[in-house]
């Protein structure tokens, strides 16, 4: 249920999902390629999602060229 609104919000941030790996029953690693700007207000909005149950790490990849505006 997660998964579907992690995806649509990544999407809309200039996101790319790069795999989708189920982990057991109920766990699934997801991989989201995206821009540094398009993460802010994600980590809020998926901790309160999920009631706190997720683990969120970012780090840089590299530098791209500006995709475009964030729409809000």
């Amino acid at each position: 249920a997660h998964t579907q609104f992690l995806y649509d919000f990544a999407l809309t941030r200039y996101g790319e999902i790069s795999s989708t790996t189920k982990m057991n029953d109920d766990k699934v690693k997801i991989i989201i390629e995206i821009p540094t700007r398009g993460i802010f207000g994600l980590r809020t909005k998926l901790i309160s999602m999920t009631k706190g149950d997720l683990i969120f790490q970012s780090k840089l990849k590299g530098y791209e060229p500006y995709k475009g505006p964030i729409k809000r």
